[in-house]
């Protein structure tokens, strides 16, 4: 069992990056058709899981908000794309 989130992150992240290259591989498809595919997963899953949580269905007490969800699934996504570790997206800092 995990017992942190940074741990089940770094799982996630294999799991994910090894389907990609698996699906890359064996069918071939631009990257980006394989990317949209990912997040068409993600919907499905998000939507699956927020149906079970409607209407107090589930314990833990999370109630879905598909509007706010999605934007903070969105603003994780965008701040993975500005967040890389490249020389050019970093800002100078001192003098060599």
């Amino acid at each position: 069992m995990l017992t942190d989130q940074q741990t089940a992150q770094d799982q996630i992240n294999r799991v994910l990056m090894a389907t990609f290259c698996r699906t890359l591989n064996n069918t071939r498809l631009p990257p980006v058709v394989v990317m949209r595919m990912i997040a068409s997963a993600l919907g499905k899953a998000y939507a699956g899981v927020a149906a079970t949580h409607q209407a107090g269905r589930c314990s833990c007490g999370w109630q879905p908000s598909p509007v706010t969800d999605v934007e903070l699934m969105r603003s994780a996504l965008a701040c993975a794309v500005v967040n890389q570790e490249d020389l050019w997206a970093m800002a100078p800092v001192g003098r060599a």
